[in-house]
C-alpha cells in the first residue's frame, strides 16, 4: 500500500512538471514568454547591454558658472569656444575657455517680428528649442504660440550673427493644439549641405492616445499616418540650405528627438529620442524609414493616461509588455539602442577624430536629464555595435540636475542645465 501511494505521488509530481512546462506556451500561444523575450533581444542587438561602468578615470569638476539665467542651447564654434541660445529671452552668448579661464561675452537678442521674448515662462511658448550655426548663419527653432486660436506651431528662422534684429522664416508647421509644449522636439543638424529639423508627433498624447489635430488626410489607411511638410508631425524634416523652400520629410514615426548627431565618417545621422513610459531609444535615421510611434514602442503608456477606469491594466496583463524589454517593436526600424525604465535622453555628440580626449574619439556621448548623468558609447568601426558603455558622473554639490545641452570642447565639457547654469568641467 505504501509502494503504491509512493508511486500515486510521483506520478502527480510527473503531470504536474508538465503542465508547468506546457503553461507558457498555452497562455501565449505557440510561443512562450521566455521565447518572445529571446525573439525581440536578437532583433535589437544593442539590448543586449555591455557592463554598465561608471568611469573613474574621467571625473570632471566644475571650474566656471555663468551667471546667465536659461537653459541655453548650445553650439561648438571652434576648439574650446561656444555660443549659446538662452531658450526663454533668446539671447545669444559666447564662452572662450582658456588655461581653465572663461570669458563670457554678449552678442545680442534674436528678435522675431510681432513676437515678445520676456523669458517669465519657464516651459510655456514663446520658447526656443534649438540653436545651429552655419558659417556666418544662425538658425533657431522656436515654439510660437496664437493666441488668438489658442494653438501652437513650430517654427525655423534664420539670420545672420552681425544683424540679430531681422529674423527671416524659413518654415513653419501647422497651428495645432498641444497636449503639452514638451513633444514638440524642434532640434536642428546641419549635415553635408542639408540642414535637419525634428517635428514632435503632436496628433498624440504623452502615451500615443489620439489628441487629435487631425485632418481628412492625417491617415493614409488604418494604422499609416499621412507624414508630409505640410503634415510634419513625427518626422525630420529637411531641406538644401541652397533651397530653403524645398522642405522633404527624411524619416517619421518618431515621438520626440530630443538631440541629433552627425557621424561624417560613415554618412550616418543618430538621434535621441524619448519613449513614453519607457523605451527611450537611439536611433540610426535612414531616408524613407519609420520608426513606430505611435503604433510600435517599447515603452508603454503612462498609468496616469489610460482611459477608463482601470489604469495600467490593459498593457500591464500582457507579460511581454512586462520587464526591462517593454512593449512591442514587429514592424518599424528597429532603435540602435533602447531601455527602460526611460532616462530622458537629450543632448547627442559625436566626439572629433582629432579630439584632445584621445581615447573618447569617435565615440557617441549622449545626456540623461533624470539623473544628471553623461553616457559614453564606444562603437564598433562602422557604428553598428555598441561595444563599451560608461556613465560619467557628473554630480555637484551633491545634488543631480537636469542636462539640457552640452558640447565636447578642447579637453572641456560644457554643460548647460536646466537651472539655468552653464558648467564647464576639466578633467582633475
Amino acid at each position: 500500500m505504501k509502494i503504491y501511494y509512493k508511486v500515486v505521488i510521483f506520478l502527480l509530481l510527473i503531470i504536474f512538471f508538465i503542465i508547468g512546462l506546457l503553461l507558457p506556451s498555452l497562455s501565449y500561444g505557440e510561443k512562450s514568454f521566455k521565447n518572445i523575450f529571446i525573439e525581440i533581444k536578437q532583433k535589437v542587438t544593442n539590448t543586449e547591454f555591455p557592463k554598465e561602468v561608471v568611469t573613474t578615470r574621467y571625473i570632471f569638476d566644475s571650474k566656471f558658472d555663468s551667471n546667465q539665467t536659461g537653459p541655453f542651447y548650445l553650439e561648438k564654434l571652434s576648439g574650446n569656444e561656444l555660443i549659446g541660445l538662452n531658450r526663454n529671452n533668446g539671447e545669444i552668448w559666447r564662452w572662450l575657455v582658456e588655461q581653465k579661464q572663461v570669458k563670457e561675452f554678449f552678442i545680442g537678442n534674436l528678435k522675431i517680428k510681432n513676437l515678445l521674448l520676456d523669458g517669465n515662462a519657464p516651459y510655456s511658448p514663446p520658447m526656443f528649442t534649438d540653436l545651429l550655426v552655419v558659417n556666418n548663419s544662425i538658425y533657431a527653432s522656436i515654439i510660437e504660440l496664437n493666441k488668438a486660436e489658442k494653438c501652437q506651431l513650430l517654427s525655423l528662422y534664420k539670420t545672420s550673427i552681425s544683424n540679430l534684429n531681422f529674423m527671416k522664416k524659413i518654415y513653419s508647421t501647422p497651428c495645432v493644439k498641444a497636449f503639452t509644449p514638451a513633444l514638440w522636439g524642434g532640434k536642428l543638424l546641419k549635415a553635408n549641405d542639408e540642414i535637419y529639423m525634428s517635428v514632435g508627433e503632436m496628433r498624440f498624447d504623452t502615451s500615443g492616445y489620439p489628441f487629435g489635430n487631425f485632418n481628412s488626410v492625417s491617415y493614409v489607411s488604418e494604422n499609416k499616418l499621412n507624414y508630409s511638410s505640410l503634415e510634419p508631425f513625427g518626422t525630420v524634416i529637411f531641406f538644401n540650405k541652397k533651397n530653403e523652400k524645398d522642405i522633404k520629410v527624411f524619416t517619421s514615426g518618431h515621438r520626440n528627438i530630443q538631440g541629433l548627431a552627425y557621424d561624417k565618417e560613415n554618412d550616418l545621422i543618430f538621434a535621441t529620442e524619448h519613449g513614453p513610459f519607457g523605451g527611450d531609444e537611439i536611433n540610426v535615421l535612414k531616408v524613407g524609414n519609420y520608426y513606430g510611434w505611435p503604433f510600435e514602442s517599447f515603452g508603454k503608456p503612462y498609468p496616469e493616461n489610460h482611459p477608463g477606469d482601470t489604469p495600467s491594466e490593459s498593457v500591464d496583463l500582457e507579460d511581454e509588455r512586462k520587464g526591462f524589454v517593454s512593449g512591442k517593436h514587429p514592424n518599424a526600424s528597429i532603435p540602435f539602442d533602447s531601455w527602460s525604465p526611460g532616462k530622458g535622453p537629450s543632448a547627442l555628440q559625436i566626439v572629433d577624430s582629432n579630439s584632445k580626449l584621445k581615447d573618447w574619439r569617435n565615440d557617441l556621448i549622449y545626456s540623461q536629464m533624470k539623473d544628471g548623468k553623461l553616457v559614453r558609447l564606444t562603437l564598433n568601426k562602422d557604428k553598428s555595435k555598441i561595444m563599451h558603455r560608461e556613465f560619467i558622473s557628473l554630480e555637484r554639490d551633491n545634488l543631480t540636475f537636469r542636462v539640457r545641452d552640452f558640447e565636447v570642447l578642447d579637453n572641456v565639457l560644457a554643460l548647460s542645465l536646466d537651472n539655468g547654469k552653464i558648467v564647464f568641467y576639466t578633467r582633475k
